[in-house]
């Protein structure tokens, strides 16, 4: 479904980033929720689209990461100023209920 909104999901572990994206569905939430494997992957998305950042309204980065960790991705764009103030939510590990 394609809206003004979307949310941004960077997780490495495929099991942890389908649970996240069903949780947001059955949230109600009707924008898109777009899936990063990999930070390097999330900041050039954000350097390349930034007229997909004006539709973006959350963040949710996975800390443990291969490569790029969550941490050295939030450092990213928090630097970059057209989207520092965009919100980001943090997860350590993901454990179904």
């Amino acid at each position: 479904m394609s809206t003004d909104l979307q949310i941004i999901l960077v997780e490495d572990a495929i099991e942890d980033a389908e649970f996240v994206s069903r949780t947001i569905d059955q949230s109600g939430f009707t924008g898109d929720v777009l899936h990063f494997d990999n930070g390097k992957a999330a900041i050039e998305f954000f350097s390349q689209k930034e007229n997909y950042c004006k539709k973006t309204k959350l963040v949710i980065l996975d800390i443990n990461m291969p490569g790029l960790s969550g941490k050295d991705v939030l450092k990213d764009l928090r630097s970059n100023k057209k989207i520092k103030d965009l919100p980001i939510v943090m997860l350590s590990e993901v454990l179904p209920i």
